[in-house]
């Protein structure tokens, strides 16, 4: 085995290993940040505080695994891309909004107004900074710790599935694969084969298809928290809008997973036609969550209940934004440093 793969399997067991306990670290960090100070917060502050532990724990693995592992750094593209587009985003947000629309929301996010241009503009950038530097760390930390279980435990899974009936009888463990691949019960298992993909440029097209995809779970997911009355009502649309920025982060962790099955082509051989696994991923994924229709039926609910509409949907509307550009970043980093890694550390432990 090679000496790249042996320093990667062992920093992803490794990885593996701790992760549970990281988990339950934040968890309670979080819950001790909801009595910090003495008095009880609101209920967006708490979930707010909660969730903000997580975001700085996934950006601290990511600036661990991104600073202290090669090849992971991405290319120039991406930082030249948010040198020259923060300060564009930041003057637009300044003029649009923090000064005409939403002064005191702007306000409470970014900055405090001192009536100099250049100066609030200044200071908005370097936050903006800030802000990116801390999300792109945290989008490295989220796709480290997926594709760190991908490749040592996916490729075992595939071999079990192998072994599987699909007719009733196999066990616990069997029909939980199944059914999480939502695999028909009318495929025969005869045996599970790969049909990799392969990628000599960087994959404009299957760049655009994630991108898509982590756009659209995001706001329809979000949005369930965003136009929700019961939510609207007991929190400030600010506590709001960040709680939705913050599940975007995590969102992409649902997505990644069926672009890695179909990246590898993992299928299932049956008498019939092949199965790919990644098709019964996707539907799974999706069939997660209520249909899309929920959306408008709860945006119906906030205009009868006299919601703030003019507020709430420039707010969206920046969520929407924010969301398009994490989706973006995400799938940037996945198929320019990720993909092909992932690819040939499962295809060759399948073949093991």
């Amino acid at each position: 085995m090679p000496n790249e793969y042996k320093n990667q399997d062992m920093v992803d067991m490794k990885l593996i290993k701790v992760f549970p306990y990281l988990v339950l670290l934040f968890a309670v960090i979080g819950i001790m940040m909801l009595f910090i100070p003495n008095n009880a917060p609101d209920l967006g502050s708490a979930l707010l505080r909660f969730s903000m532990v997580f975001v700085v724990g996934f950006c601290a693995l990511g600036a661990i695994f991104f600073l202290g592992l090669r090849g992971y750094r991405s290319k120039n593209y991406l930082i030249i891309g948010i040198l020259a587009i923060t300060p564009i985003v930041a003057a637009g947000l300044y003029m649009f909004i923090g000064v005409t629309i939403l002064p005191d929301l702007f306000d409470s996010v970014f900055f405090v107004h001192t009536g100099d241009f250049l100066e609030d503009l200044l200071v908005m950038i370097l936050e903006m900074y800030a802000i990116m530097a801390l999300l792109c760390m945290a989008i490295y930390g989220v796709i480290f710790v997926v594709a760190a279980f991908f490749r040592q435990k996916i490729a075992g899974v595939y071999k079990f599935m192998a072994n599987l009936k699909n007719d009733g009888t196999d066990g616990r463990k069997g029909r939980f694969a199944l059914n999480f691949y939502s695999v028909p019960d009318i495929i025969d298992i005869k045996d599970v084969e790969m049909e990799p993909t392969e990628r000599s440029s960087f994959p404009f097209d299957a760049f655009v298809s994630m991108a898509m995809s982590i756009f659209l779970l995001s706001v329809m997911i979000s949005s369930y928290i965003f136009l929700n009355p019961l939510f609207t009502s007991s929190m400030t649309i600010f506590h709001t809008l960040m709680i939705g920025m913050v599940m975007s982060i995590f969102i992409p962790a649902l997505v990644m997973p069926w672009f890695i099955t179909k990246e590898t082509g993992t299928k299932i051989i049956s008498q019939a036609r092949p199965f790919y696994l990644w098709k019964g991923l996707k539907k799974r994924t999706y069939q997660s969550f209520f249909a899309i229709s929920i959306v408008f039926f709860l945006l119906m609910m906030s205009l009868y209940m006299n919601t703030d509409v003019i507020r709430m949907t420039y707010t969206y509307i920046g969520f929407v934004i924010f969301t398009g550009l994490i989706s973006v970043t995400y799938s940037y980093v996945f198929f320019s440093r990720f993909n092909n890694n992932i690819k040939e550390r499962i295809i060759k432990k399948f073949e093991e």
